[in-house]
């Protein structure tokens, strides 16, 4: 994320970071078969950790942050969800002038 973005601009891009981790959710929910409650934790570059917690598939998810430093949020994000039955999925949005989701996520 730029230093310089404007609020109406931080707001888009966190949007845009809290829908692309609900996906990522989603996905290893549909296909990877984790089950409920699953956890995700997002660090960014500062070491910045937001995190994502859902127990109900009903409910809307809140990427909510854990630490913040003095510093943006910025690219390379190391993503790690995890689920209630032990299943880990980890896997880096890299560097770049906007968020690059992977086309699929890694297998086992």
């Amino acid at each position: 994320m730029e230093k310089d973005m404007t609020e109406k601009e931080i707001l888009k891009f966190m949007l845009t970071l809290r829908e692309g981790l609900c996906s990522i959710m989603d996905e290893v929910l549909e296909e990877k078969g984790f089950q409920l409650p699953i956890t995700l934790v997002l660090v960014d570059r500062n070491g910045n950790l937001w995190a994502i917690r859902d127990e109900d598939e009903a409910a809307e998810r809140e990427l909510v942050p854990f630490i913040e430093t003095d510093t943006n949020i910025e690219l390379p994000f190391h993503v790690m969800v995890t689920d209630s039955t032990g299943n880990v999925l980890q896997l880096t949005i890299p560097e770049g002038d906007e968020i690059r989701w992977p086309d699929s996520l890694p297998s086992e």
